[in-house]
């Protein structure tokens, strides 16, 4: 039995495109040599956890945290126009400030049906 190719690459600083996992088949069990599945992973020990530009740290994923909507609320001044950023099929997007780390949120527009099914 044969299972579907499947190839994972990735763009590299230099524009360039590292194949990570080539397209190969599985023919009756067996597989081709492929890399590591934490080798592909985002966060994986190898990678740098600082923006190539602005150096600031990547979130880990324990890090997230749920923030209140009077939270989100305060910190953009009560999505002002002088938060305002951009304005899509959504909604706006405003921007704020929660202890000293900088967000982007968007404001569901409640006329808008984009997305909805």
């Amino acid at each position: 039995m044969n299972n579907l190719p499947c190839g994972i690459s990735r763009m590299k600083r230099n524009s360039t495109i590292e194949q990570l996992r080539d397209k190969g088949i599985e023919k009756d069990g067996q597989e081709e040599e492929k890399v590591p599945y934490d080798e592909i992973i985002p966060g994986s020990p190898k990678r740098k956890r600082t923006g190539r530009v602005c150096e600031n740290r990547r979130p880990k994923i324990r890090w997230k945290k749920d923030f209140s909507y009077a939270e989100i609320h305060a910190a953009t001044e009560g999505f002002s126009q002088t938060k305002f950023l951009s304005e899509g099929g959504f909604g706006s997007v405003c921007r704020g400030d929660l202890n000293g780390q900088a967000f982007a949120v968007k404001q569901h527009n409640g006329a808008s049906f984009q997305g909805e099914k």
